[in-house]
């Protein structure tokens, strides 16, 4: 492993001493402009210049050690002009390193930003939507629970209601789950729909293979409350339950 050394100057002459291998220096001649080892004696002290110290744009640049090696470089022998070659190399090698991680860090924190831009424009169109939405008469329903609790009354006045949730088809109509958790797991924290009135496009996108999945699909959708009859047989002959009839799809669309 190539050691690093450290110097003094006292009358003109050099004294070496071993110095720890993590500690590696730059040692500049001010009367020689150069650094060491290619000038091997200083009329005035050496001046420390540490290696991660990338010297300003106005600077000389026989102050840069890794600049164009000084004419004594060449008659240094080899083995200075490898270790110039060798510490330039490890330093350029860092200083890449350094730019890549930069470069990466500015991708990141942009790319986070557009993200934060994106949801903040999708809710804020989505806030529109529920606005002109309500100014339609659709009343908005905070959660699938107030739907559950509320259904009947709201299925007796037959009113008009948006709601957001996860849609699963269930035999030839479907279920509004509160969460992609409750869809996935199939719980009972679920709305019946019925889908036969919905606009052509909605239905549609609950024909989709993204509503097939086991999770459901995100949707954001308007309809009247009515009753309808249990799909299952075994509960053909209980009293209809409250269910939502789906019209429209509550969504931002460029003009609203």
């Amino acid at each position: 492993m190539m050691r690093s050394f450290a110097f003094a100057a006292l009358a003109g002459t050099i004294i070496v001493g071993a110095i720890p291998a993590k500690a590696k220096p730059w040692y500049y001649c001010e009367s020689a402009r150069a650094y060491y080892p290619y000038v091997q004696r200083c009329a005035t002290p050496w001046r420390i210049v540490r290696p991660n110290r990338i010297p300003p744009t106005n600077q000389q640049s026989s102050d840069d050690p890794c600049s164009n090696p000084p004419a004594t470089a060449l008659r240094a022998g080899i083995y200075s002009v490898r270790i110039w070659q060798a510490t330039c190399a490890e330093r350029k090698r860092q200083q890449d390193a350094a730019q890549v991680a930069q470069q990466q860090q500015e991708a990141a924190a942009a790319q986070a930003r557009a993200q934060a831009e994106q949801a903040a424009q999708a809710e804020s169109e989505q806030e529109r939507a529920i606005e002109k939405a309500s100014s339609r008469g659709y009343k908005l329903i905070p959660s699938i629970k107030d739907l559950m609790l509320d259904g009947k009354e709201l299925a007796d006045n037959d009113a008009k209601i948006q709601i957001s949730g996860f849609y699963k088809r269930t035999g030839d109509n479907g279920v509004l789950y509160g969460s992609m958790m409750d869809a996935y797991q199939n719980t009972n924290n679920y709305f019946p729909l019925i889908t036969d009135d919905a606009q052509r496009a909605l239905r549609a996108h609950f024909l989709s293979d993204g509503c097939a999945q086991i999770f459901g699909c995100k949707v954001d959708i308007g309809g009247h409350m009515t009753t309808c009859k249990h799909l299952a047989a075994e509960m053909a002959n209980y009293p209809p339950m409250p269910c939502l009839n789906v019209e429209v799809e509550i969504v931002y669309r460029p003009g609203d």
